[in-house]
Order: structure tokens, then C-alpha cells, then sequence
């Protein structure tokens, strides 16, 4: 799977259903470029396209089992990697990345759904 492939999946999480646009604004891409990312996953059975069903005339995209399993298998090997790589770093770098991953996960949160970002302006950025 393209990390796009892979962002779209991250937009779908297991037991839910969006609408392209809806994918389109998380991943901050166009329309067209999601239509077509969707299509061609759709083509290799990764995505299921249907009806929404609070709104019959719209679309809802959700991720396939089979999209879901080989998302869990990339994630589980890139756990694994990063896992394996951290036991090379020494005690200092390991103690800083464990102070570091609260910040982190709060910017991923950000990143990943626009409307959670804390309200700033660029004098609060130093």
C-alpha cells in the first residue's frame, strides 16, 4: 500500500464510515485527489463504497477487512521497528523520547483532526 493509501485507512478507523470529503478535509488533499485515491483503492478491494445511511444521496467510504488486515500488519511492523531501533539508543535519548511522546501524540491529534487544534496565534509560537 502508497502512504496515501495508508492515510486514508488511518481516516477510517475500524467500524466507521465517512464521505470523501469528509476524507478530503482530515488529510487536507482535494477532492479529486481523494475520488481518485478512493477509486483506485476501491479497484483493489481495499475500500467498499455505498450509500450513506443517514443520507441515502450521499456516499460513505469504509475500509474492506481485507484493507483492515494488511493496515494491522503494516502497523504491527512498524511497531516492531521502531521497538527494535529504540533498543539501539542509549538511556539519555531513550528517557528523552518517553518525555517527548505526550507532545507528540497531542501533535498528531492536531494533525489528524484539524477541528482538535488548540487556538494559537503566531505570537503564542516561539
Amino acid at each position: 500500500m502508497s502512504d496515501a493509501q495508508i492515510d486514508v485507512l488511518r481516516a477510517l478507523p475500524h467500524g466507521t464510515s465517512r464521505g470523501p470529503a469528509e476524507i478530503a478535509a482530515q488529510l487536507r488533499l482535494s477532492r479529486p485527489t481523494v475520488s481518485n485515491l478512493l477509486g483506485a483503492m476501491e479497484t483493489d478491494g481495499l475500500v467498499e463504497r455505498g450509500p450513506d445511511p443517514s443520507d441515502g444521496r450521499r456516499v460513505a467510504v469504509r475500509a474492506s477487512a481485507r484493507a483492515r488486515e494488511l493496515f494491522d500488519r503494516f502497523d504491527a511492523v512498524n511497531t516492531a521497528l521502531v521497538t527494535r531501533v529504540s533498543r539501539e539508543l542509549d538511556d539519555a535519548d531513550r528517557a528523552a523520547l518517553d518525555a517527548a511522546l505526550p507532545a507528540l501524540e497531542r501533535l498528531c491529534a492536531v494533525l489528524t483532526d484539524p477541528d482538535a487544534a488548540p487556538s494559537t496565534t503566531h505570537e503564542d509560537v516561539p
